[in-house]
C-alpha cells in the first residue's frame, strides 16, 4: 500500500465529574470551523484523517441515529479525497446509556457500528473504540477518587470496552468484509525508580497491554486471567477473548510523545524518565508481539520542540522500515491545537500542525504542517526556514531506499516551498502536489493492500 500521511481531529467527548460533557470538537472550535479544518488537511496533502462524529450526538436512543449532525462533514471528506479513519467512540457514551461500563454498551455500539457502515458505504477504515487502556484508567481514577476500588473499576472498564470493540469489529465486518480495523495502541512504558518500584512499574505496564491482549486473543501475562476472573470477568468471556478474530483486517495505530515513558516510584508517583527505550524499541516489540503492521500516526510535541522531535521520529520511522517492521504510515496529531481536558476552553495545547486560528498564523503554521505531514527531517514549527536548507534535507531523506514514495513527496514539497519563498506566500486555494500526480488528489487508503500487508 502507499505510505500514508495522517493527522487527526480530536473527537474525545467524555463526561467529567459532575456530569459536564467535555466535547473536544466543540472546545477546539471544530464544529464552527470544520470546513476550514478539512481544507487545511486537504491543502497539506493529508491522505487519512482520524475523524468521526461525536458518538453521544449521533446515537440518540436505541436504534435511533441522528446522521444529520455528521452527513455534510463526512461528504466533504469524501469529495476532498481524504480517507477518514472513523473514530466511532472516543472517551464517552450518550447520557441515556449511562457510562462506559454499562452492560448494554457492547451490543449498542455494535448496532451503531453496523448502522454507520451502512450509512457511509465508502468508508473502509474504522477505529471502533479509541484508547481502551487510557479510557479504563481514567474511569478507574474517577471511581477511586470517591472511595471506590481502582482495580475493580479498571477491570470492569477494560472488559466492557474490549468487548464493545470486538463486537463492533464483528458488526463492521458483517457489513464490510474487507474493512480495515485500526486499533489504537499507545506506546507507553513505566520505568521503575529502583528495585523497590519494580512491582509497581510491572503492574502499570501490564495494565496498558491488557486490552490489546484481550482484543487480539494474545496470551495473557501470568496471573492476569485469575486477576480478571477475581474482579468479575466470567470464564466464558475469557475463552471468547482468546479467539483470534479478523487478524488480516487489522492495523495498530501507535501514539507516541515525549511523555510516553515515565519513571514510577514504589508509592506510584510518576516523574519524567531519563531512561528511554525509545520508539524503535517499543514499536518493534509491539510488532513482534502482535505480528500486525503499524501506523505511526499519532505523535506530537510542543512547538518549541517540534523541529527536533519531528526529525527524531521520522528518522526512527525510516530505521524501523529498514529493519523490516511493516510501517504503513506516519503522521502528526492533532491537526490543530486543542484544549487539554480539565482546562479552560481558551487554553490551548500548542501541539497541533496549526494553531487554534488554523492558517491565521501565516506561512509559519503551514510550513511546519507541510514538513510534518511530508515527514521532513526539520523545519517544523519554525519561521520561514531557508529554501536551500529545506531542499537539502528533503534530498537526504529521498536518498533513503525505504523512504520510497515519502522521499518523492518530500522533493515536491521542497520545490513548492522554494517557489513560495522566492515569489510569494502560499495561496490557501492551491494544493500541494499529491501522490497521484503534480496536483492530484491524495490516494485513499487501500483496504486490500493493507490486509495483504497484515498477512
Amino acid at each position: 500500500m502507499s505510505f500514508l500521511f495522517c493527522s487527526a481531529i480530536d473527537t474525545c467527548a467524555p463526561l467529567l465529574a459532575g456530569g459536564a460533557r467535555a466535547d473536544q470538537m466543540d472546545r477546539s472550535g471544530h464544529y464552527a470551523r470544520w470546513e476550514d479544518d478539512f481544507s487545511l488537511a486537504h491543502h497539506l496533502g493529508v491522505s487519512a484523517l482520524f475523524y468521526g462524529p461525536a458518538y453521544y450526538r449521533v446515537h440518540v436512543a436505541p436504534d435511533r441515529y441522528d446522521w444529520e449532525t455528521c452527513a455534510e462533514p463526512m461528504e466533504r471528506l469524501r469529495l476532498l479525497g481524504i480517507a477518514p479513519i472513523a473514530d466511532l467512540c472516543n472517551g464517552g457514551v450518550p447520557n441515556w446509556m449511562g457510562d462506559l461500563t454499562s452492560d448494554d454498551f457492547p451490543a449498542l455500539l455494535a448496532e451503531y457500528a453496523a448502522a454507520f457502515a451502512h450509512r457511509f458505504p465508502w468508508v473502509t477504515h474504522f477505529a471502533p473504540v479509541h484508547d481502551i487502556a487510557g479510557s479504563a484508567e481514567r474511569h478507574a481514577c474517577t471511581v477511586a477518587a470517591v472511595g471506590g476500588d481502582f482495580d475493580s473499576a479498571f477491570v470492569r472498564a477494560t472488559r466492557t470496552l474490549s468487548l464493545a470493540h470486538e463486537r463492533a469489529v464483528e458488526a463492521i465486518l458483517g457489513v464490510r468484509p474487507a474493512a480495515t480495523i485500526v486499533m489504537h495502541a499507545p506506546a507507553r512504558h513505566s520505568h521503575a525508580a529502583g528495585e523497590g518500584a519494580r512491582a509497581e512499574s510491572d503492574r502499570r505496564n501490564l495494565r496498558r497491554s491488557l486490552a490489546l491482549d484481550l482484543c487480539l486473543g494474545l496470551d495473557l501475562a501470568p496471573g492476569a486471567a485469575r486477576h480478571l476472573h477475581d474482579h468479575g470477568v466470567p470464564a466464558q468471556e475469557l475463552r471468547w477473548f482468546r479467539e483470534k478474530r479478523a487478524r488480516r483486517n487489522r492495523v495498530l495505530s501507535l501514539s507516541w510523545s515525549a511523555d510516553s515513558e515515565r519513571r514510577v516510584t514504589s508509592a506510584g508517583k510518576e516523574t519524567a524518565s531519563l531512561q528511554k527505550l525509545g520508539l524503535r524499541h517499543l514499536a518493534t516489540a509491539l510488532h513482534v508481539r502482535t505480528e500486525l503492521p503499524l501506523l505511526l500516526a499519532e505523535t506530537h510535541a510542543p512547538s518549541r520542540h517540534g523541529r527536533a522531535w519531528l526529525k527524531q521520529q521520522w528518522d526512527d520511522t525510516l530505521s524501523l522500515r529498514s529493519a523490516g517492521v511493516p510501517i504503513v504510515g506516519f503522521g502528526w496529531s492533532p491537526l490543530t491545537d486543542v484544549p487539554a481536558l480539565g482546562r479552560a476552553r481558551g487554553e490551548l495545547l500548542d501541539i497541533g500542525l496549526a494553531d487554534g486560528r488554523r492558517a491565521a498564523a501565516g506561512g509559519s503554521a503551514l510550513s511546519r504542517a507541510r514538513a510534518a505531514v511530508g515527514g521532513a527531517a526539520g523545519c517544523a514549527r519554525t519561521r520561514a526556514p531557508g529554501a536551500a536548507r529545506t531542499a537539502r534535507e528533503a534530498r537526504r531523506v529521498a536518498l533513503v531506499p525505504s523512504a520510497g514514495h515519502a522521499g518523492r513527496r518530500l522533493m515536491r514539497i521542497a520545490r513548492t516551498r522554494r517557489q513560495e519563498h522566492t515569489h510569494r506566500g502560499p495561496d490557501p486555494r492551491e494544493r500541494l502536489p499529491g501522490p497521484d500526480g503534480e496536483t492530484g488528489r491524495p490516494r485513499a487508503l487501500s483496504t486490500r493492500s493493507c490486509a495483504a500487508r497484515s498477512r
